[in-house]
């Protein structure tokens, strides 16, 4: 773990995925995913709680997706053609993100956590296409959650390299990976209702 991260994981704990992950789904790049992952990996080692964790990310995934998609309907076209070439964001990937969007619907906004290149901006180009704020939210919710377990079950289960994860897996192998874990923590929670005594 960086020891930036460990220091501010150290320290601050919970707000460190809050303030993180709220920003990184507004439109801000800062590193949420590694703030969760990190946090999931500590709360594996005892150092953390992971239910108070999972809530730390997936709530301020929830509303932070919530105000990029706003930014996105109220001034994303501007924002995008001003900022977007700082950060990143030339023509020709504005008009593969545009694109992507167009093509898949829910689906792009449900999957926009899992996805490397349109993480960060999914939100707020969601916000520049044609989503009612209530299908988005209603959308978004469902992805926060399945992103807040897939990533939980991630950080848990590789504790020692939850680092790894996010530098060498590419956009497909994350989908993928992160569909499994989550199956696989959705099983497991099962198993364990179906033991406990009626």
């Amino acid at each position: 773990m960086p020891p930036n991260l460990a220091t501010l994981l150290g320290e601050y704990g919970y707000a460190v995925v809050v303030a993180t992950v709220f920003l990184m789904n507004a439109g801000i790049p800062v590193p949420g995913h590694a703030a969760y992952l990190a946090a999931c990996a500590l709360a594996a080692q005892g150092t953390l709680s992971l239910p108070l964790v999972f809530v730390s990310g997936v709530i301020p995934a929830f509303f932070g997706a919530w105000a990029g998609f706003a930014v996105g309907q109220r001034g994303g076209r501007k924002l995008v053609d001003t900022v977007g070439p700082r950060v990143g964001l030339s023509a020709e990937r504005v008009a593969a993100i545009e694109r992507f969007f167009q093509k898949h619907g829910d689906a792009a906004v449900f999957f926009t956590r899992f996805i490397i290149v349109i993480r960060t901006f999914g939100n707020l180009f969601a916000g520049m296409s044609e989503f009612s704020t209530r299908r988005f939210l209603l959308v978004t919710a469902a992805g926060a959650a399945a992103w807040g377990a897939a990533y939980a079950a991630l950080g848990t289960i590789f504790t020692e390299s939850w680092r790894l994860i996010e530098d060498w897996l590419g956009t497909t192998g994350l989908i993928v990976l992160g569909g499994l874990a989550l199956v696989g923590f959705l099983h497991v929670l099962w198993r364990r209702r179906k033991k406990r005594p009626s």
